[in-house]
């Protein structure tokens, strides 16, 4: 398939070049002129391609346009060597009319489906059910939002879920997503105002809105299709965006973050996948550090990590680039264990009960939460993956992700489709789960949460969790509880 067209393009230029230069005596001179209106003019379409006619009209219509003008600029190039130019102009017509008519176009639905075969969050469903509730080539990629049974529906970017929605219930679109957000906001002190890298499906930014101490909400999305997609398939009805203290602005999050002077005092990122180009540069250490000078005096950063399509030399390189830049953090896995929260800061992370308690005395963040089955401290802690010092303490000797040595890119992108080596992520994740949740508590609240987490854990049949929680409580108080 590629070889006619390669070789064709390959002699374009040559064949070109001697139809302009002939044999004068000004062959340099004119050899010049043809090479600078070559550059140009491939600089010139390559912009106008990317950034005005695809984005505007589809790689459809392009590509039909194209088939329509090339036919007409080969008869005008052969009819400076002196074929008729009638004869010319009539088999070019006639020639481009019908290659336009013989082109099937581009659906999208079938590359869509093909791809969410692949797709771990779609894995042992049957794409071919699935109802496309919007469908449009955008600037960052095809978006898509496709629903199973009209209640629950997926984002997707090329066919990769981003997101996933619920028609019928925003509060339980995404748990991973809503506990992203609520966690910093939990830990931190006396928050105000939230950044959130991204929009995706809403659903962290939703989460926020349940709060009552947020001033603002700013929301960063790169691709104003996204937002759009969402809205359709939700029938214009995105919750997210109905609260007046949410901002949403289309922008490169990272740039912004950049460029801009304001602090926050929780940050939250949920970027599409570290091993697409443009994403991969939102889990690097550079990041990590724009992120933190934007944090004020006591804020929480939380970023999402993706646990599928992914291998232990790469997670331990995202892990360690992002726990080098902040000094204080803990890890939660929650239900399901396909993600990673990651949450940092450069002042202690606690959390207080009795802070937590008076927050969730708010009606609608408490129901929001209960969708995720989150009503306290000790729940929360029951997805405890690991802190900042465990981890460190495993990967400190590896690479780290950085913009010049983007392993998460590189790996990954190698990887992907075939679910990466979840062997080695588990066998990286079980040799620092010493479960060191003490340094996270206050001291006079922790023998008490302790217990409860133990209690918790062992209920639900993880008694050997259960006895590493009573031994840390042991450590701060000597009367441990009997196991059942």
């Amino acid at each position: 398939v590629l070889l006619p067209p390669t070789l064709l393009f390959g002699a374009l230029f040559p064949a070109g070049l001697e139809l302009y230069c002939g044999r004068s005596g000004s062959v340099r001179v004119r050899s010049g002129r043809a090479y600078a209106l070559n550059t140009l003019a491939g600089i010139a379409g390559s912009l106008a391609a990317g950034f005005w006619a695809i984005p505007a009209f589809g790689t459809d219509s392009l590509l039909i346009g194209l088939a329509l003008v090339f036919p007409l600029v080969a008869a005008a190039s052969l009819a400076v060597v002196g074929i008729p130019r009638r004869a010319l102009l009539l088999a070019a017509t006639a020639g481009a009319v019908a290659v336009t008519v013989a082109l099937p176009g581009l659906d999208y639905q079938p590359l869509v489906r093909a791809v969410a075969l692949r797709d771990p969050a779609t894995s042992g469903e049957d794409p071919s059910a699935w109802r496309f509730e919007y469908l449009r080539e955008a600037r960052a990629g095809v978006i898509s939002v496709l629903t199973r049974d009209g209640e629950r529906g997926a984002l997707q970017t090329n066919g990769l879920t981003e997101s996933h929605l619920n028609f019928v219930n925003p509060m339980a679109g995404s748990p991973t997503e809503s506990l992203l957000g609520l966690v910093p906001y939990l830990v931190h002190a006396a928050p105000r105002d939230a950044f959130v890298v991204g929009f995706g499906g809403g659903n962290t930014a939703l989460a926020l809105t349940r709060t009552r101490d947020l001033a603002t909400i700013r929301v960063v999305e790169l691709e104003p299709a996204i937002v759009e997609a969402v809205r359709t398939a939700s029938q214009g009805y995105v919750a997210a965006l109905l609260d007046p203290r949410v901002d949403l602005r289309f922008n490169d999050a990272r740039n912004a973050l950049l460029i801009e002077d304001a602090r926050y005092d929780v940050i939250v990122s949920q970027p599409s996948h570290p091993w697409l180009a443009g994403s991969g540069t939102l889990f690097t250490r550079e990041f990590f550090e724009i992120v933190a000078s934007r944090l004020r005096p006591g804020g929480v950063f939380g970023q999402w990590v993706n646990l599928f399509n992914m291998d232990d030399v790469t997670l331990a390189a995202i892990l360690k680039s992002f726990y080098e830049v902040f000094p204080h953090g803990f890890a939660l896995r929650p239900a399901g264990g396909r993600d990673l929260l990651v949450f940092g800061s450069r002042s202690p992370l606690i959390l207080d009960p009795v802070r937590v308690d008076s927050r969730l005395s708010h009606r609608e963040l408490y129901e929001h939460l209960a969708q995720q089955r989150v009503g306290s401290v000790t729940d929360l802690l029951r997805d405890f993956a690991f802190s900042r010092k465990e981890i460190l303490s495993t990967v400190q000797t590896g690479p780290a992700n950085t913009d010049t040595n983007l392993i998460s890119e590189v790996r990954l992108a190698r990887i992907g489709g075939g679910g990466g080596d979840a062997a080695s992520v588990e066998t990286l994740l079980r040799s620092v789960r010493g479960l060191d949740v003490t340094p996270h508590l206050p001291r006079e609240a922790a023998p008490r949460v302790l217990e409860d987490l133990a209690k918790g854990l062992a209920q639900i049949g993880r008694v050997e969790d259960a006895r590493v929680i009573d031994m840390r409580k042991n450590e701060l108080s000597p009367e441990p509880f009997q196991l059942r």
